[in-house]
This record gives structure tokens, sequence and C-alpha cells, in this order.
């Protein structure tokens, strides 16, 4: 850069109404996220070897089950399902992960 400066973070802060937008909902599926399944992999978790699956996230739909151990990818980030967990995928798209 031409300049000694450099702007790293800017911040704002705005006061008002929030409008009430509600968030889009994913289409119903059955539970089962095979329709997201992009390959079979093994994975390294609690001191051993693991059989996992690699989900696409952009694919799952509302009320998918995945049981760990189980990884679901997407541009921006990963998600890690550890065993013993399963996760549940709600309306809007979130990922609710609870122990088995």
């Amino acid at each position: 850069m031409d300049t000694p400066h450099e702007i790293v973070n800017l911040r704002a802060v705005a006061l008002g109404k929030a409008l009430d937008l509600p968030a889009a909902q994913l289409p119903k599926g059955d539970g089962n996220p095979i329709a997201a399944k992009m390959r079979d992999h093994t994975l390294w978790m609690d001191g051993r070897e693991q059989a996992a699956v690699i989900y696409d996230r952009s694919k799952l739909r509302q009320g998918d089950v995945i049981p760990g151990p189980a990884i679901v990818v997407e541009m921006d980030s990963t998600t890690l399902i550890e065993s013993g967990c399963i996760a549940t995928v709600d309306a809007v798209g979130n990922i609710l992960i609870n122990l088995a």
C-alpha cells in the first residue's frame, strides 16, 4: 500500500426499531440427510480412527438428523459433529447438536 496507515477494523453502532423479518424456512425433509451426503470419510477422534460422513450444508433439509461423527461443510465454515452426539437441522437451517 502507498499509505503509512491501514484500517484493520471498522465498527459502527446503529440504534432504531428492528424490522420484523421472518427467516426463510428450509423445505421439510424426512429426517434422512442422504441427499446432502458428499462422501464417507475416516477421521481421528477420541484417540482412534472412526468412520464418518461429510455432508453439504446447502443440501440439508428441515428435520434432517445427523449422527456423529460427521462433518458438515459449506463455503465459509465447517461444523464437526462429535461421536456420541446427534445434530438436527431446524426450520431455518440451524444445526442443533446434542448428546445422543
